[in-house]
């Protein structure tokens, strides 16, 4: 077996977010970045490290509110945005791990003994 399982890489993530704040917006995207990097079942990851975020699309949307049509008016403010993230991940390929293959009896096996010896009085 091999003494170094694990390896380091980069990948590069598209990820997406909104929220009622900028700050919302980019943390929501940033949050998605562990879904995105888990999505590859062929590893598994140790550690994600952001090394650089690009901006591809930002987007500030607001509408006017009213209660009842009329009352209490307010501007309403929601960002969107997508954001390309490099990231190194330290991660253990699951190909390069040997696993031993071993049969064993059923954990949920009963021992029915046999009727028919007891019933003639056999032990």
């Amino acid at each position: 077996m091999s003494s170094e399982l694990n390896k380091k890489f980069v990948k590069t993530v598209r990820v997406s977010g909104d929220g009622e704040t900028r700050q919302r917006a980019f943390a929501s995207a940033l949050n998605n970045i562990r879904n995105e990097v888990i999505k590859d079942e062929s590893q598994v990851t140790l550690q994600i490290i952001p090394k650089e975020v690009r901006v591809l699309y930002a987007e500030r949307v607001s509408y006017q509110e009213k209660f009842l049509f009329f009352f209490f008016k307010r501007t309403r403010v929601n960002y969107k945005l997508t954001l390309d993230v490099d990231v190194e991940l330290n991660a253990v390929k699951l190909s390069d791990i040997n696993f031993i293959d071993n049969e064993i009896p059923s954990p949920d096996h009963i021992n029915i003994p046999d009727f028919t010896k007891l019933l003639r009085g056999d032990k």
